[in-house]
């Protein structure tokens, strides 16, 4: 099962806008007879981000909980429902998704059997907790929404504590990096079936 995580620009709740990119690919052919899984695509409101609380602060059942924790909550129940592979979970996720891929590593570090963050960044204090993770980054040189140093950052302080990523760091491409690290041709997807959680 892949996990995708979206953009800023399609949060909402249509349960429609999500599916852009990624969502639409795996469902076309030849993506769905070369990488058969499932995908789950949650979207997230208008107005919060990946790691935004679940609940409203100020009420009463609120248990800092947050959207991954929701997320987190549905690969569970999904995982119960149908034949999903516990070993081949895969996250990605690109600009604010890539943001909710680092964060919902660092707080689930061994659910998933890889990741995939794009133009996105997180907190450097949390890698130590995933290092045994294999993660494939990539980010445009050009970026001018999210700049490559956010990537840059999280991989330097992830090889550091000892981690051995692949990074990506396309040339000339600014914030649309999924587009290239998504291609059929482009060898993400051929690396990314084959990790399997020990």
């Amino acid at each position: 099962m892949i996990v995708a995580l979206h953009g800023a620009g399609e949060r909402g709740n249509d349960n429609q806008r999500q599916l852009k990119y990624l969502p639409q690919q795996m469902a076309q052919f030849p993506w769905q007879e070369k990488y058969p899984c499932f995908l789950l695509a949650p979207q997230c409101p208008r107005n919060m981000n990946w790691s935004s609380p679940a609940r409203a602060a100020d009420s009463p059942d609120n248990n800092d909980q947050n959207l991954l924790d929701q997320i987190h909550q549905m690969i569970l129940d999904i995982s119960r429902k149908y034949p999903i592979d516990k070993r081949r979970i895969y996250i990605t996720g690109y600009s604010m998704g890539g943001f909710g891929t680092w964060s919902m590593i660092a707080r689930y570090p061994d659910l998933f059997a890889a990741a995939v963050p794009i133009c996105g960044g997180g907190n450097t204090n949390t890698v130590s907790g995933f290092v045994h993770l294999p993660i494939w980054v990539a980010h445009g040189t050009r970026d001018e929404i999210v700049p490559v140093t956010s990537s840059r950052d999280m991989v330097d302080a992830f090889c550091k504590a000892g981690g051995n990523p692949i990074y990506q760091e396309l040339e000339g491409i600014k914030h649309d990096s999924w587009t290239a690290t998504y291609a059929i041709d482009g060898g993400m997807f051929d690396w990314l079936f084959q990790q399997r959680k020990k």
